[in-house]
């Protein structure tokens, strides 16, 4: 692709037309995010509710319906007393009602009924 400034070969890869196709991209991941927020009606109010758990882990609520989980550098385990169906996830696992967040991990999820 032709610039009308010149672009180093390192700032090429991260440039939009380096990532457009890459599933693992940083914009790939803002473009499902995205996507998922429009999706979700409950997701665009403008209501948080910070739930209580340890640091280093955030945990809200937008609304009634998603959750957000955030962690910082550290791995930690969350016991997660309802059902979630997973919308987005990076270095994080549910099993047997424990929600296992690896270094930087999240997860947006919906709770089940």
């Amino acid at each position: 692709m032709k610039t009308w400034v010149p672009v180093k070969s390192v700032h090429q890869a991260p440039a939009v037309y380096g990532q457009k196709d890459a599933p693992n991209s940083v914009l790939s991941h803002y473009r499902r995010m995205l996507d998922w927020h429009r999706s979700v009606p409950a997701a665009t109010g403008d209501q948080i509710t910070f739930l209580d758990t340890a640091e280093p882990v955030l945990a809200f609520r937008t609304c009634e319906t998603p959750h957000g989980f955030y962690l910082g550098r550290k791995s930690a385990s969350v016991t997660v007393s309802k059902a979630m169906d997973t919308q987005i996830l990076q270095n994080a696992r549910q099993t047997d009602g424990m929600l296992r967040l690896g270094p930087n991990g999240f997860l947006i999820t919906c709770l089940q009924a």
